[in-house]
C-alpha cells in the first residue's frame, strides 16, 4: 500500500506542464508508433512524415517530464510548434509544406495541443505566483 500511496503523491505533485508532457507525450508516442508499425507511407506528403515528428516530440516531452524547469520549456516549444503547424496546415490546405499531410483530425488536434500547452505554461506561472 505504501508504494501506491507514494505514486499517488508523486502524481499529485506534478505541475501542469508535467501533466501535459505526460499525457500528450504518451498520446503522440502511441499515435506515431502505431502509424509507423501499420506501414507508414514516406511519399510526399505521407503519413510517415507525420509519424516521425510525433514520436520525436513525444520523446522530448517524456524526457523533460521529471524536471519541472525543463518540462515547461519543452511544453512551450511543443505548443509553438503545433500552433505553427495549425496555421501552416490551414494556409497550405491539405499538407504542411508539401511534406506532412493534414486531415480533418489534424485541424482539431494541432490547435488543441497548442492551446493546451499555452494553458499549461500559464498555469505553471500562476501556481508559482
Amino acid at each position: 500500500m505504501e508504494i501506491i500511496n507514494s505514486r499517488v503523491a508523486a502524481l499529485r505533485a506534478l505541475s501542469a506542464p508535467q501533466w501535459y508532457a505526460l499525457v500528450v507525450g504518451a498520446f503522440l508516442l502511441i499515435r506515431g508508433t502505431t502509424t509507423l508499425i501499420a506501414g507508414a507511407d514516406f511519399s510526399l506528403p505521407g503519413s510517415g512524415w507525420r509519424a516521425v515528428p510525433q514520436v520525436l516530440v513525444a520523446l522530448l516531452l517524456l524526457a523533460a517530464l521529471p524536471r519541472p524547469a525543463v518540462a515547461w520549456r519543452a511544453v512551450l516549444a511543443v505548443g509553438c510548434l503545433y500552433a505553427a503547424e495549425a496555421v501552416i496546415g490551414n494556409l497550405d490546405g491539405g499538407d504542411i509544406l508539401g511534406v506532412i499531410p493534414v486531415d480533418a483530425r489534424d485541424r482539431v488536434v494541432h490547435p488543441t495541443l497548442a492551446v493546451l500547452a499555452l494553458l499549461a505554461v500559464l498555469a505553471r506561472f500562476r501556481r508559482r505566483g
